[in-house]
């Protein structure tokens, strides 16, 4: 009743492709595409299902938003997560260069409990990089392909290097101390004498 907005469909000559677009007095109008009941949208190429937009019984939802810089972004419900998944075993990539280069991949592991976790912060304060899970304790492993070093950097250069090399079996471990306890740096590893070196140039 007393509809002023409406949907328009347009073809095209060779070369072009048709349009589905939406036209009525409104300024601006919103295109409202509905399934029903939890059917999902699904979005199809000559090869086949390229795109689906499942039901979720939730009251979130995910809004793309074009512009100089185009984002993804978790609307609807208050304080709503955004989740990215693979399926299966997969990997979820992150690539520049139109999706040719791949910048950060997210590996699958088999029955995962502990996680890492970005933080921001505010003025102030520093970002932070940390384990997360249902573990009580939980290391966090940093590491190199092959005999890499690695490398801690500051706006000065290099302040500290862990230097790679073949077939370590001891290290060092470095412990802070509590109230009344010392610091302590340790050799450890399989041999069962192992020098603590401190090397000049």
């Amino acid at each position: 009743a007393s509809a002023v907005n409406y949907v328009q469909a347009t073809g095209a000559a060779t070369g072009s492709g048709p349009t589905i677009s939406v036209q009525g007095s409104d300024t601006n109008i919103d295109l409202n595409v509905t399934t029903k009941g939890t059917g999902s949208h699904k979005f199809n190429t000559g090869t086949g299902e390229m795109v689906r937009v499942a039901d979720s019984s939730g009251t979130g939802f995910v809004q793309l938003s074009g512009g100089t810089t185009p984002y993804i972004v978790a609307q609807g419900s208050t304080n709503a997560n955004l989740s990215l998944g693979s399926n299966g075993t997969g990997t979820v990539f992150f690539r520049t260069n139109g999706g040719g280069t791949t910048q950060a991949a997210v590996a699958h592991t088999a029955s995962a409990v502990n996680y890492v976790q970005v933080t921001g912060s505010s003025t102030g304060n520093s970002p932070t990089i940390s384990a997360q899970g249902s573990d009580s304790s939980i290391n966090f492993i940093l590491a190199t392909k092959g005999s890499g070093d690695f490398v801690v950097l500051t706006n000065s250069g290099y302040p500290f290097v862990v230097g790679g090399a073949a077939s370590v079996v001891n290290y060092v471990r470095v412990i802070g101390g509590a109230t009344g306890t010392a610091p302590l740096i340790q050799s450890l590893g399989s041999d069962t004498n192992i020098p603590l070196v401190l090397q000049p140039k």
